[in-house]
């Protein structure tokens, strides 16, 4: 059968002949005939046919309807179910039209604040009507030009409901000049590490140095006996050291032991650098004197010792 609709009937009869040929008269084509008792048959006919075989007024008897076109047929009879179809359709060619997101990708906060209120100030924002292409192009350039202090780049474009907006930052390029001068020790340090991509390194690992002692030089001599100026870059880790003594009144050790060496920590913290790191951390002394509680604790760390700065004569 195909799947358009049909009708289930069953026919009362001694012999079927008669109203097969009836029915072939009428050009009513029957499907899937059968037997149920010896007077008794079951048949589907097409649904276009069901006024045609009530005019008959054979013993024929209507049981049921099936497939898709009845089924629609009776949706759309349902004027509640109708209606919410119609509501569906319209709501969706409504959400074809309109904004039903804004979606910015750069790195700037505070900047993309600032598009979602300019992009308001155009009227567009949540489930406003879609810019067309050449609207797209003005926003585009209004952006630009409201936002060239903090972007270079900026697209703009539909994808489905959306609105997308990708930014890149603005660079700022500055020239520095150049230090040339030698990388010294800023402290005091046994040095561990180098790592120098341009000068001479005059110093040696394990080396002990002081403040202002050369440990790459700015100077290099050629095969010609010639010396030329660089420019050195790079970072010497070493070995440095730190003794910090805080003290509290009061009675309870233990609690007072983790109050100190939380502010020893702290204050260690604001002398280092990011990159630096503690490698050992000794307790020198943890006394008390009446209600005085005292701790020192001595810190070896690997930091960052080289800087720009003069030879120590």
């Amino acid at each position: 059968m195909i799947d358009l609709g049909y009708d289930l009937y069953t026919l009362e009869c001694g012999s079927i002949t008669y109203y097969l040929q009836l029915l072939h008269d009428q050009q009513i084509t029957i499907y899937h005939l059968k037997k149920l008792n010896p007077f008794v048959y079951q048949f589907y006919a097409k649904r276009k046919d069901y006024y045609t075989i009530k005019r008959l007024n054979l013993p024929i008897h209507y049981i049921k309807s099936i497939g898709p076109l009845y089924y629609l047929t009776l949706f759309f009879r349902n004027k509640v179910k109708l209606f919410g179809v119609g509501i569906f359709i319209l709501t969706f060619l409504y959400m074809q039209q309109h904004l039903l997101n804004i979606k910015i990708k750069g790195t700037q906060y505070e900047v993309n604040q600032q598009i979602v209120l300019k992009l308001q100030e155009e009227n567009i924002e949540y489930f406003s009507k879609k810019p067309t292409l050449q609207e797209l192009e003005v926003i585009k350039s209004f952006l630009l030009e409201t936002f060239q202090d903090d972007i270079d780049w900026l697209n703009i474009y539909l994808k489905g409901e959306t609105l997308m907006i990708e930014y890149t930052n603005k660079q700022s390029y500055s020239i520095k000049e150049k230090d040339v001068r030698p990388i010294v020790a800023c402290k005091e340090a046994v040095i561990k590490e180098f790592q120098v991509s341009r000068g001479e390194i005059v110093s040696k690992i394990n080396q002990y140095v002081l403040p202002g002692d050369v440990l790459v030089s700015n100077a290099i001599v050629s095969t010609f006996d010639e010396t030329k100026i660089l420019y050195p870059d790079g970072k010497i880790y070493g070995y440095t050291w730190y003794d910090i003594e805080k003290e509290m009144e009061g009675d309870d050790e233990g609690e007072a032991f983790s109050l100190l060496l939380q502010e020893i920590r702290q204050e260690l913290a604001t002398q280092l650098s990011k990159d630096a790191l503690i490698d050992k951390e000794n307790i020198l002394h943890f006394t008390q004197d009446d209600s005085t509680i005292r701790l020192r604790v001595h810190y070896t760390l690997i930091e960052d010792i080289g800087c720009k700065g003069d030879i120590n004569e």
